[in-house]
């Protein structure tokens, strides 16, 4: 798809992000949280958690583009091992 790079978020009080540091990904710090207003003001959603956020990232464009290479088939007898 061509991304450089990648972030998401996740619940600063409530989510260690032990999976997403495992995996590669970079935190970036505290981002967002509070209370927002649509821009045609309506409230926001109550469902939706408001607090702190961490954001995290991972950078896709130092990755390695590897060539997938499949065997060439030269008989419907190696198709059965396959």
């Amino acid at each position: 798809m061509g991304y450089r790079r990648i972030q998401t978020y996740i619940l600063a009080d409530e989510e260690t992000g032990i999976s997403l540091k495992a995996s590669g990904w970079l935190c970036e710090g505290i981002a967002g949280g509070g209370q927002w207003k649509h821009t045609d003001g309506k409230e926001r959603r109550s469902d939706q958690p408001t607090s702190k956020k961490m954001r995290w990232a991972k950078d896709l464009s130092s990755r390695k583009i590897m060539d997938i290479v499949l065997p060439v088939v030269q008989n419907t007898k190696q198709l059965e091992l396959i």
